[in-house]
Parts: structure tokens; C-alpha cells; sequence
């Protein structure tokens, strides 16, 4: 079990014995496993090409085959010293993720490529292996701490390898911040970054002044990215929190949200279609990119235009987790798109591409009832855990209409499966208790 604490006001203000080795440790696995290159800047199109794809889909990438084992062993070993006496299953909830973990596993079994599909389902098992794990050692205040220290790292090693690279350019209009990956997946690691260094500022009295000026920074770099859906998703969560600390209710703190979120929309296609006297603000709301990009939406809606033709073939069981596109998918949507592409572009058609209808509908049914758990647990307790998975999982459903982040493993959707496990597998007198900063040894 979780170690004991009896809390004391010295507690609260303690800072968090932080089990540094293990979360370095971490860090340089999802960075490997995130395929992080640090010459990337220099590539002059790092939009790839079809070719480029159906290699990649074929041979994997030696990184991800070094990291993912050590992952998985990093998990199991934290599973045998912590133990599984305090795990348990968390009335429905719980059922209702278990059920989605064995469809995935199911889907095998009528995958239209098997190979493909176990090379994915044996990288499920470990980040939710992992994710176990990681939950059942350390109480849920040590996500957001984690959350900021990795993101911290993999933000600044960008910026190091733009330097070394002789690409940092901020004052450059074409310019946006990659460091290691795409400026998209970029984006993500400063949303977490500032999202949590926002989060671990709300829930602190002490070194506020630090995480305050982490959080500046992060979405300093946010904007560098240009990543329009990630900023404003970014903005809109960390604006949450003081709704959170209200005494409103989570509906209420819904509907305006949502009221802000359409405010914005319609100040948005305004600016992009009212004339030349907007288009100085345009330019600043689109983050200096080019007026054409704002188009891409089109390109959006062809795909899944396109992928509902295929779901239709197999919508309630899908093509085998994380299988759709293989070779022959990849080449054909590609041509008629005309430009190389892996993704629907959509989280949630990409999951029901994968697991269809039955599985995509299981795990869309748990996240909001995790949320409004979490939520809860978050009033009762005020521990920032809890807080930081709200908005996470908020940031990665509204991402997840432009981007397929939020039903794909990644290194930020890790952070929502540390959470998924908290709510449905730990007890809740365990995890309800203050935020007393505890991390674990």
C-alpha cells in the first residue's frame, strides 16, 4: 500500500519529495519513444510524403523498439515492489474501462492486418501497463509534478537543438518552433507545460513566483509553434481553473465554457472574412501563419469525408486497433487527397476507424465520466491531481475535432491513462485525501 502520512500544517508546504531518477528516467523513454530527432529543423518540408509513410508503416522505428520494452519493464518492475493489494475495481467505471481494455485486445482477432495490429496492441499494453503502475505507486498529485518536469525538459532540449541547429529564428514571420518533432506534437508539450506549471502555481503557497514564470514561458513558446488549436484549447483550459475553485457546478462551468468557445469561433471566421480592416487582427489570431492555411479546414473535411466511406464498411468493430492505415490505405487516400497522409485528422473517427463504433463508444463513455469524477474528487479533496486531469482531458476532447492526440498513444495521452487508472482501479478514500505534495520514494 501507499505509504501513510498524518497531516500537519508543516506538510502542506513542503516541497514534494520528488523521486527524480525515476522521472528522468521517463522522460528520455518517451523521448525516444516520441521518435524525437535533433537535426528535425533542418528538414526544409516536414510535411512527409506518402513514401515516406508507407517506410515508416513498414519497417518501425528502431527507437520506439529500443524504448517500448524498457518501458514495459520499467512498469512491471514498479508493479512487483509496490504490489497489487491495493488496486481494486471502481464500481462501473471501472467495468466500463475494463471492457474497453479487452475489446481493444479483441480486435486481433478481426484485424484486417494482424502483424500491424499486435505491433500496436503490444505498445497498448505497456503504456497502460505503465500507466498502472505509475498510479498505483504514487499518489495522483505526482502527474502534474511529472507532467512539468518532463514537458520542461522536451521544450527546452528543442530549444537547444534549434540553436545547435542554427534555426532559431522567432523574429522570422515563416518561422515556427519545432526543436525534435513537428510544431504540432511541439505544441503539445508546451500545452503541458504550461498547463500543468499552471495548475502546480494554482495549488502552491510557496514558489508561486517559479511556476508562474514556467507557465509565461510555456506559452511563449506555445505561440512560437503556431499551433492555433493547441494555444486556444491551452487558453480556454487554464482559464478552468478559476471557475473550479468557484463554487459552480460542473455544468455550469460547461455551458461557459461552451459560450466562450462559440464567442470565439464566430470572432475567428469574422476575422478571416471580413475585409482588410481585420486583417491586422487576423493576423495576430491566426499567430502570424499564412492566411491560406486557414483553409487546411477543407483539406480536413475531405478526409473525413473519405474515412466515412471506410467506416461505413466496418463500423461497430472497426479495422484492428491503430490499423487502418496500412500500405494500401495509405497509398489510396493519399492519391485522391493529393499529399502523403497517416491520419484522420479527427480523434474520434480515428478511433472508430480502429475499434469502431462499440470500442470508440466505451472509451468516449468512461473519459466524461472520468472527468466528472475527477472533478468531483477535485471540490472534495483540492488535490491538484485531480485538478490537472480535468483540464488535460478537457485540453485532448476539444483537440481531438482537428487532431487524433486524444484516442492515440503518445506522451501526453500517458498522463490521461495515469488518470483513467486512478479513477477506475484506486480506491477513492485513497486518492480523496488533501494535497499533501507526497510523490513517493
Amino acid at each position: 500500500m501507499k505509504d501513510s502520512y498524518v497531516l500537519t500544517s508543516a506538510d502542506q508546504e513542503t516541497v514534494p519529495s520528488v523521486p527524480w531518477l525515476s522521472f528522468l528516467l521517463l522522460t528520455i523513454l518517451f523521448f525516444l519513444l516520441g521518435g524525437h530527432d535533433f537535426k528535425f529543423s533542418l528538414v526544409e518540408h516536414f510535411d512527409q510524403s506518402a513514401e515516406v509513410f508507407e517506410t515508416q508503416t513498414t519497417e518501425g522505428n528502431p527507437l520506439r523498439r529500443l524504448a517500448a520494452p524498457l518501458l514495459g519493464l520499467f512498469a512491471i518492475v514498479l508493479l512487483y515492489r509496490q504490489g497489487l493489494s491495493n488496486l481494486t475495481i471502481s464500481g462501473v467505471r471501472g467495468w466500463i474501462l475494463l471492457f474497453y481494455l479487452v475489446f481493444v485486445m479483441f480486435t486481433f482477432f478481426w484485424s484486417i492486418e494482424p502483424a500491424l495490429t499486435g505491433r500496436r496492441l503490444l505498445i497498448f499494453i505497456i503504456y497502460w501497463l505503465l500507466a498502472l503502475a505509475f498510479a498505483n505507486r504514487y499518489w495522483i498529485t505526482a502527474v502534474p509534478y511529472f507532467a512539468f518536469i518532463s514537458s520542461t525538459i522536451f521544450v527546452f532540449t528543442g530549444v537547444l537543438a534549434e540553436l545547435a541547429n542554427g534555426t532559431f529564428n522567432p523574429v522570422d514571420s515563416d518561422y515556427r518552433f519545432m526543436g525534435t518533432v513537428h510544431p504540432n506534437i511541439q505544441a503539445i508539450s508546451c500545452s503541458i507545460m504550461f498547463i500543468s506549471a499552471a495548475v502546480i502555481y494554482h495549488g502552491r503557497s510557496k514558489d508561486k513566483l517559479f511556476f508562474l514564470s514556467f507557465a509565461l514561458i510555456a506559452l511563449g513558446f506555445l505561440i512560437l509553434t503556431k499551433s492555433r488549436t493547441s494555444f486556444v484549447t491551452s487558453l480556454a483550459v487554464v482559464s478552468m481553473l478559476a471557475f473550479m475553485s468557484s463554487q459552480l457546478t460542473l455544468k455550469k462551468i460547461f455551458i461557459i465554457s461552451a459560450m466562450i468557445c462559440v464567442a470565439g469561433l464566430l470572432g475567428f471566421f469574422a476575422m478571416n472574412v471580413g475585409g482588410e480592416q481585420f486583417s491586422l487582427l487576423s493576423s495576430a489570431v491566426n499567430l502570424g501563419r499564412n492566411e491560406g492555411d486557414i483553409n487546411s479546414l477543407n483539406g480536413r473535411l475531405r478526409i473525413w469525408s473519405l474515412s466515412f466511406d471506410y467506416i461505413k464498411e466496418r463500423l461497430f468493430i472497426g479495422y484492428g486497433y491503430d490499423s487502418f492505415w496500412t500500405i494500401q490505405h495509405i497509398y489510396t487516400i493519399s492519391l485522391r487527397m493529393g499529399f502523403g497522409i497517416i491520419s484522420a485528422h479527427n480523434a474520434y473517427i480515428e478511433s472508430i476507424l480502429g475499434i469502431g463504433l462499440i470500442g470508440t463508444t466505451a472509451y468516449v463513455t468512461f473519459a466524461a465520466i472520468s472527468l466528472k469524477k475527477a472533478f468531483i474528487f477535485f471540490k472534495r479533496s483540492g488535490n491538484i491531481g485531480y485538478a490537472f486531469h480535468v483540464l488535460l482531458l478537457v485540453y485532448f476532447f476539444i483537440q481531438g475535432l482537428t487532431e487524433s492526440n486524444f484516442t492515440m498513444l503518445s506522451y501526453g495521452v500517458f498522463f490521461l491513462l495515469v488518470g483513467f487508472a486512478n479513477i477506475a482501479f484506486i480506491p477513492a478514500d485513497k486518492e480523496e485525501s488533501p494535497d499533501i505534495r507526497w510523490l513517493g520514494k
